[in-house]
């Protein structure tokens, strides 16, 4: 259940060996690279690269099994759970997470978000096909066009029952750094130049609120870091 492949040389039309390269001849993959990088090489303990990336212990024990017209041997093998597999009798790929790109990957695949679709409805919901004749002139395409997304039913429940999808903690807030009375005014074009100078608001920073703060709350002088950094 385990084992990666056949591929390379005995099989290129495995789903690994996607197209590399394209030549004037015709060959993909003239290489007859794996993506996935099998075989893997055999190692006597786990240990992380300069990347970052886990290799995990591959022992040479000599071995191996057939598959197809291959034989195939612990370089083949995708990380697993051994409990699971008993367990489920099917193909789970689990591998150890411990490194710190762990975080950005993690919050990648939770912000991607969902499959979107984009769907046309040719007729008005409910028409039947005596009218159909009479309401085509009337057909609204821009109403009939839906762009939607789909969401599974455990995502659903949880939005429903309003959880939290994300947060964080503690909150970070980057602050606007800049000169006294050297901070980055917007406006609208229509308003007047005088009302948006003899605004107070609009003067206002994150960082000119948070030394306001400060001064009048002690609260967060125990954090430092900040000017640390900006010494």
């Amino acid at each position: 259940m385990m084992m990666h492949g056949p591929c390379g040389l005995v099989n290129r039309d495995a789903p690994c060996m996607q197209d590399l390269e394209i030549s004037p001849s015709g060959i993909f993959n003239k290489d007859n690279i794996c993506l996935k990088k099998f075989p893997k090489v055999f190692n006597e303990a786990t240990y992380f690269d300069k990347d970052g990336f886990v290799h995990y212990r591959r022992r040479n024990s000599g071995i191996s099994i057939d598959k197809g017209i291959c034989n195939l041997d612990n370089g083949y093998i995708v990380p697993y759970n051994r409990t699971l597999c008993l367990r489920f009798h099917a193909h789970i790929n689990v591998e150890w997470c411990g490194w710190t790109i762990l975080i950005k990957y993690l919050f990648k695949y939770i912000s991607k978000g969902s499959d979107r679709i984009a769907a046309r409805i040719p007729k008005p919901l409910g028409s039947s096909s005596s009218t159909n004749a009479e309401r085509s002139s009337n057909i609204d395409e821009i109403q009939n066009f839906v762009d939607t997304r789909f969401i599974c039913h455990h995502e659903a429940a949880w939005r429903i029952y309003n959880f939290l999808i994300h947060y964080r903690e503690p909150a970070v807030q980057i602050l606007s750094v800049h000169l006294e009375d050297m901070q980055l005014v917007t406006f609208r074009s229509n308003q007047r130049l005088q009302s948006v100078v003899r605004n107070p608001a609009s003067k206002k920073t994150t960082l000119t609120e948070w030394l306001i703060y400060n001064r009048d709350s002690a609260d967060g002088r125990h954090l430092t870091e900040w000017k640390k950094a900006v010494s």
